[in-house]
């Protein structure tokens, strides 16, 4: 955001904005996928249980919102939240495609990029997209989305390998976890 003349309140505004929603997914996604652990600690579901977990991942996208709207460029903001909101949907359309296959493997390449993309790319390519718009730099958004769409699928890649990987190690693996695991793109 500095790099493109964005003041440092602007650019505060919209990593606070970027930071308080990847928290939320994670707090969802946890419970959702019954993960116990985030960063080697107790997911907050373990901790606090699902009522608290929803509720703060509620509050962390909430707060999400209201971060965004200290931007000191007002006539940005209409733009600048109807994006939060297009990105937060796909991200949430790819988490329910995700749950969805939590009983099958998804067999179909094209199925587990777009899974990928949706749950991921949304998220990843938000805080460059946020701050071209805000920069009127608009124009190179589409790039920004591509470049990071392309990293958040090699990212969950790497993520399910670690998947099966802690799963080999700890004793639980087996066929259809391994399946279900590449198929869901878990973690």
């Amino acid at each position: 955001g500095l790099a493109l003349g964005l003041s440092k309140p602007d650019a505060l505004a919209i990593a606070a904005t970027a930071e308080l929603l990847h928290n939320a997914s994670l707090v969802h996604d946890d419970l959702q996928d019954r993960d116990t652990l985030r960063h080697g600690q107790p997911a907050v579901w373990v901790k606090f249980g699902a009522n608290v977990a929803v509720c703060a991942g509620d509050l962390l996208l909430s707060a999400a919102y209201a971060s965004l709207c200290e931007i000191t460029h007002l006539p940005k903001l209409p733009a600048l939240l109807a994006l939060v909101h297009e990105r937060v949907a796909k991200a949430v359309a790819g988490q329910c495609a995700d749950l969805s296959t939590a009983t099958s493997a998804v067999d179909d390449l094209a199925a587990y990029k777009e899974i990928a993309l949706a749950k991921s790319g949304a998220l990843l390519s938000l805080p460059l997209e946020l701050a071209l718009l805000a920069s009127d730099s608009g124009a190179w958004a589409k790039q920004a989305r591509d470049a990071a769409e392309a990293l958040s699928v090699g990212y969950q890649v790497v993520d399910d390998l670690a998947d099966v990987q802690r799963d080999t190690q700890s004793g639980v693996l087996n066929v259809m976890s391994v399946l279900q695991r590449a198929g869901r793109g878990d973690g």
